[in-house]
């Protein structure tokens, strides 16, 4: 799958989140996923995909719960095209 809208537009969701009230650690987050996808995502089908992969790096319900949020704010984004 190509994740081409979250690399492009990544400023543009960033100040969404700023604007709407997303903590600057969270943002960082989110920044961590885009990149892990910048290097990866060319192998991968889909956000669903990307997060069942993630999530089966780790063994904390915490960090499963925040793979499940990131890649549903990434999906909802990219379905929107907000670009």
């Amino acid at each position: 799958m190509e994740f081409e809208n979250p690399f492009l537009n990544a400023n543009k969701l960033m100040k969404h989140m700023e604007d709407n009230g997303y903590s600057k650690s969270y943002i960082l987050l989110l920044k961590t996923e885009i990149n892990w996808l910048r290097k990866n995502g060319d192998v991968i089908e889909s956000y669903e995909a990307t997060c069942i992969i993630r999530e089966g790096q780790t063994i904390s319900p915490e960090m499963r719960r925040r793979y499940r949020l990131e890649y549903g704010i990434l999906k909802w984004f990219d379905a929107r095209n907000l670009s």
